[in-house]
C-alpha cells in the first residue's frame, strides 16, 4: 500500500515503520532526515485532536489521573479508552517537543541515526503501534465505526531473536532495526526472574 493510499496522519508511521524495517532502512538517511520526520509528527497530533472531538473528550486530566484510570483494571470501556488518547497526546507532544528543541540546537549537525534520535524514533514507533492496535477497538466498539485499514506491533518473536537480543543486552550492544528492543527487553527480564528463582529450588 503506498502512502498516498493511507491518510495523511500515517506518514510518520511509515517512516518509523522504513526506519526500523532491516530491510529498507539501508539507504533512509538518503530519503528521510530529521526535520522530515519532525514536520510530519504535527499531523499525527491533529489525528489525535480528532480522536479527542471523536470521543467527545472536552477536558485534560493530570497524568496521575490518566494513570490511575488505564490501571485500575483489565477492563477496556469508554472512559478507559478516552484515558488512552489523553495519555497518548502526552507521550508524542512530549517526544515532538525534545525532538525539535534537539534540531533547532544541532541543526543538519545531528541525523535519524544519532542514538538518542533513534531511542527516541523507537519510542515513538512503540507508542504509536500500541495505540494504533487500542484505537480501533475502541472505534470498533464504541463509535461503532469499522476500520478497514488496521496496523500493530508484531507479538511473536523467533529464538534467535531473542537468544542475539539476550546477548546484545548484556554486552550494551544495541540495535534498533531489527525488533522491538522495549519488548524483548521485558521479556528477557521476566525470563531472567523465572531462572532466578528455578535456580533457588
Amino acid at each position: 500500500m503506498s502512502n498516498k493510499q493511507l491518510e495523511d496522519y500515517r506518514e510518520v508511521e511509515i517512516i518509523l515503520r522504513e526506519l526500523f524495517d532491516s530491510l529498507l532502512n539501508k539507504d533512509i538517511e538518503k530519503r528521510y532526515t530529521l526535520k522530515d520526520i519532525i514536520d510530519a509528527i504535527p499531523k499525527y497530533q491533529d489525528y489525535i485532536k480528532k480522536l479527542k472531538k471523536d470521543f467527545g473528550i472536552k477536558k485534560d486530566y493530570s497524568i496521575e489521573h490518566i494513570a490511575e484510570q488505564i490501571f485500575n483494571d483489565d477492563n477496556i470501556d469508554e472512559n478507559k479508552c478516552k484515558m488512552h488518547i489523553l495519555a497518548m497526546k502526552i507521550a508524542v507532544d512530549d517526544i515532538y517537543k525534545e525532538l525539535q528543541q534537539v534540531y533547532d540546537a544541532y541543526k543538519d549537525k545531528i541525523t535519524i541515526k544519532d542514538n538518542f534520535i533513534k531511542g527516541k524514533l523507537a519510542l515513538l514507533n512503540d507508542i504509536i503501534l500500541d495505540i494504533n492496535e487500542l484505537i480501533w477497538k475502541c472505534k470498533e466498539v464504541f463509535l461503532k465505526q469499522a476500520q478497514s485499514t488496521k496496523s500493530g506491533r508484531r507479538r511473536l518473536f523467533s529464538s534467535n531473536e531473542i537468544f542475539y537480543a539476550s546477548k546484545n543486552l548484556l554486552r550494551r550492544y544495541f540495535y534498533y532495526n531489527d525488533i522491538s528492543f522495549s519488548s524483548v527487553s521485558v521479556f528477557l527480564i521476566r525470563q531472567s526472574i523465572e531462572i532466578k528463582i528455578l535456580n533457588s529450588y
